[in-house]
């Protein structure tokens, strides 16, 4: 029988919960925290993790992405930003035209299941995006959203703030369960830099312009002895609730 590890409160004595976060000046993989095994009381061995997400930043081949130059794009005449309906891999995705919009860059955000070993956990999670404030209003930086109804559920913009600067975060929580090995759909898919940036944006534009994170949780950390597994959607919304205005997992 799989061990079930109370992953909710060996966090909070940690670092609240399970989190990876990272920029886009990051390999976002590389951070990570590891969870011990609460019902047994003993560390996984050197060879396991039972419970390990890592973020991933790739193109739309699958090419890993360390940094990514922006600059304002160039759109063709009266376009307004549709999205296209693309074939990524055998996956459709709405992208915006290379061609019309030029400048736009891809930035598949992802979430991989890394845990390993025997009793390696499904989580379920939710990944926050955080946009500097000064090149978030105007719509200056344009953020293409994978808003599939089947993959994420999308909070509402909020403000908060991040070693004293100004963000709006915005928070996509995943619906289904993330399988050890298994690597999610991107929440994000592409970025991009309207026209109406100023040079003085451009001035401010260091590398945590735009900072995300990942929240998991063991998928069964609420799964009663012998009973269901509740769905993803209600186990975050208990073990990792974010409906206070205050919170902020940065």
């Amino acid at each position: 029988m799989r061990k079930k590890a109370i992953v909710v409160a060996v966090c909070l004595v940690l670092v609240g919960f399970l989190a990876v976060n990272g920029t886009l000046a990051q390999e976002l993989g590389n951070i990570f925290k590891t969870i011990v095994d609460a019902v047994s009381g003993a560390a996984p061995t050197s060879n396991e993790t039972l419970l390990k997400v890592e973020l991933v930043n790739q193109d739309r081949y699958g090419n890993t992405l360390t940094n990514i130059n922006l600059s304002p794009v160039y759109c063709a005449d009266g376009y307004n930003w549709v999205r296209k309906q693309t074939n990524v891999g055998g996956q459709v995705y709405p992208l915006w035209d290379a061609a019309e919009v030029q400048g736009a860059q891809d930035k598949f955000v992802r979430v991989q299941n890394a845990a390993t070993g025997v009793d390696a956990k499904d989580a379920c999670f939710r990944v926050a995006f955080a946009v500097d404030a000064r090149i978030f209003n105007n719509d200056k930086l344009m953020l293409n959203f994978n808003d599939a109804e089947r993959n994420f559920v999308w909070s509402d913009w909020r403000g908060i703030t991040i070693d004293g600067r100004a963000y709006q975060m915005i928070i996509a929580t995943y619906q289904q369960f993330l399988e050890p090995g298994e690597f999610s759909p991107p929440a994000l898919l592409q970025v991009a830099l309207s026209r109406n940036v100023s040079s003085a944006d451009l001035a401010n534009l260091d590398q945590n312009f735009l900072r995300t994170m990942v929240m998991a949780v063991d998928a069964d950390t609420l799964t009663p002895e012998g009973g269901p597994r509740p769905s993803a959607i209600d186990t975050l919304n208990t073990t990792l609730p974010i409906d206070e205005i205050t919170f902020n997992p940065f």
